[in-house]
């Protein structure tokens, strides 16, 4: 991790996933590949978070306090293998994925990537990516799901790919609940007539889009 100048802290009381008092700890000391459980706040301007992994039976939650969590212009920010809550106004921002990359998971998810089992929660941040020629993903330009997706509030902009899934591409093996939040902008570079517009969800299994009113 690395980071910019400090931001100013206004903490919730309670996590918005957990429901419940919690310790906040900062983001920018974790140093690990591994991001251990717990709750954690962004505590810079802009930290940086390269392709980190939420493990396994692990549960983090990040509250963004208005700031970015960046990817460095490499590759996605989040692998999420366990359960992941990202909350509180703010932005993800990754890169698509390192051009010396080569097998097939890193290829996927721009930003976030969900393998099976994972859960990603998403509330009121912003999940973005570069619009980069050489260093697209090919499914999932921001979010590529094989675990679950919930979408409680947020927006999922900027999505980038160069097969299918402009934002966010749904395996068959996936879930994706939508209970609010937006998409905007996305690009698709595909032989698929499906995504030749540019749409920005392809899904090949369960998804759920419930109105939030």
């Amino acid at each position: 991790l690395s980071f910019g100048a400090a931001a100013e802290t206004q903490l919730p009381e309670q996590c918005a996933h957990c429901g419940k008092a919690v310790t906040w700890n900062p983001l920018s000391e974790v140093t690990a590949t591994t991001i251990p459980a717990g709750h954690y706040y962004v505590d810079q301007t802009t930290v940086t978070v390269t392709n980190k992994t939420v493990a396994k039976s692990t549960s983090v939650c990040i509250y963004m306090n208005g700031n970015t969590v960046d990817a460095g212009e490499v590759n996605r920010v989040f692998y999420v293998s366990g359960t992941l809550s990202v909350m509180g106004e703010g932005t993800v921002k990754g890169y698509g994925r390192n051009k010396s990359m080569t097998s097939t998971s890193d290829r996927y998810g721009g930003t976030v990537h969900i393998p099976t089992g994972g859960t990603f929660n998403l509330y009121d941040a912003t999940v973005t990516s570069e619009k980069l020629t050489d260093s697209k993903a090919s499914n999932g330009g921001n979010i590529n799901v094989f675990g679950t997706f919930n979408m409680y509030s947020g927006t999922v902009s900027n999505g980038y790919a160069s097969n299918c899934g402009g934002n966010i591409f749904v395996n068959p093996a996936g879930v994706f609940n939508m209970y609010g939040g937006s998409f905007e902008n996305t690009w698709v570079e595909s032989k698929l007539k499906t995504d030749a517009n540019g749409d920005p969800i392809k899904s090949a299994a369960i998804m759920t889009i419930t109105d939030g009113d």
